[in-house]
């Protein structure tokens, strides 16, 4: 789950903050341990990616002058988490000419993130609560790859099950798995089991649905 999305500036200002939790987290101490890490990485001609704690991780995405920096539970795929971050930074780029020669401290203008934020996050949780059944209308199925195979035949067995769960039990990589459900869900071979899912969100995320 998407915890916190922070944009910080090279020289380790929090320009935006987003919490989907009730974090006791100073944005501003975060952001300055977050931009030391990274500028420690890059005097080791390394680039911050991952920082992994017992709890959750940060998951990096350099933005030139910016830095986004996503707070996780241990348990989202940091693939998703990237692509995520990535579709972020694609709206960032177009809503928001950032520029530090220019910059007067002001960060009214990040707020436009807003809902393209709450959209992702939204979309991370709906991904890992993501429960599966098998469309009774589909007796027998074969796959296009073998991970799409699997995916399939361990629902079938099983009679609904969670994507975390394929994942753990079947040992497949996060991100093919979730592709493969999707492919699976487009075809109307796999069906999503929605009122979990639904519940869940709604719960999480009561902002979305204002208005």
């Amino acid at each position: 789950m998407l915890q916190d999305l922070y944009v910080i500036k090279n020289t380790g200002e929090c320009l935006y903050h987003k919490s989907f939790t009730e974090s006791t987290f100073d944005p501003a101490i975060v952001s300055s341990f977050l931009s030391a890490i990274s500028m420690f990485s890059e005097n080791l001609n390394e680039e911050a990616h991952l920082l992994e704690t017992r709890s959750f991780r940060f998951v990096y995405h350099s933005l030139g002058e910016l830095m986004l920096v996503a707070r996780v539970s241990r348990e989202t795929p940091v693939r998703l988490v990237e692509e995520k971050l990535t579709q972020i930074a694609e709206s960032l780029r177009e809503r928001i000419k950032f520029d530090s020669r220019a910059f007067d401290g002001s960060v009214t203008e990040f707020n436009k993130l807003d809902r393209e934020v709450e959209t992702r996050a939204k979309e991370t949780l709906e991904t890992e609560k993501l429960k599966l059944e098998v469309n009774p209308r589909v007796r027998t199925w074969v796959g296009r790859n073998d991970v799409e195979q699997k995916v399939f035949s361990y629902v079938r067995f099983k009679g609904k099950a969670s994507l975390k769960e394929i994942v753990k039990l079947m040992r497949l990589p996060e991100m093919e798995a979730w592709k493969a459900a999707q492919t699976l869900l487009s075809m109307n071979v796999l069906r999503r089991i929605e009122s979990e899912t639904n519940e869940t969100s709604n719960a999480s995320f009561p902002k979305l649905y204002e208005n």
